[in-house]
């Protein structure tokens, strides 16, 4: 059984397993997120894995990014502190 925006939704052992599988690899993703993954792939279990595994280290990045210009942009405050 399978909780989506419209409704719930019953699936077959093997596809359970599958997302099962899915989330095992993934990390952080819901049952559904996985099964539109999979919708969208056709199906693919080796494709909807990497297109999941590349939506995190895409968000990883961004944060990154975001971190590296919060420090950036406070740097001239910790100078003094170094060299006082």
């Amino acid at each position: 059984m399978l909780k989506t925006d419209s409704g719930i939704q019953i699936l077959s052992a093997n596809l359970q397993k599958t997302i099962q599988s899915i989330r095992e690899i993934v990390g952080n993703h819901s049952d559904s997120e996985i099964y539109n993954a999979l919708k969208e792939s056709n199906m693919d279990p080796n494709e909807t894995t990497q297109k999941l595994l590349n939506q995190g280290h895409f968000l990883s990045f961004f944060i990154f990014l975001f971190s590296y210009g919060i420090f950036l942009r406070n740097w001239g405050k910790y100078v003094p502190l170094l060299f006082a």
